[in-house]
């Protein structure tokens, strides 16, 4: 018959060999669910109430629509809604003018 020793040795060969095997399909299986996992949705870009004005760059003077001038890189200017010099602010509904009709000067 078999030595104990053949038979311990091939009861712990038998351990290694299954343990192995259970790695290497967990490795399969981890490799599978990540390749058919579902991206996850891209976040909506933030809106603004001027998303697709036209507006001139201070900078360069280019004409733009977004919200960096792609030619020099400069921000787009805020939208005021009063005259920093004398407070002017015009009515509710009314549109902001290029400038201030109390002192005259820009507002954009």
């Amino acid at each position: 018959m078999y030595s104990p020793l053949f038979v311990t040795l091939m009861g712990i060969g038998t351990v290694f060999f299954g343990l192995v095997c259970i790695i290497v399909l967990t490795t399969i299986m981890g490799a599978v669910l990540k390749s058919n996992a579902k991206p996850a949705p891209a976040p909506a870009p933030a809106t603004t109430a001027n998303a697709g004005e036209e507006w001139i760059c201070s900078s360069c003077g280019a004409k733009n629509s977004g919200r960096f001038c792609p030619n020099c890189g400069a921000g787009k200017p805020a939208v005021r809604s009063a005259c920093d010099n004398c407070g002017w602010a015009p009515a509710a509904g009314q549109s902001m003018p290029k400038f201030c009709p109390e002192c005259g000067r820009p507002l954009r």
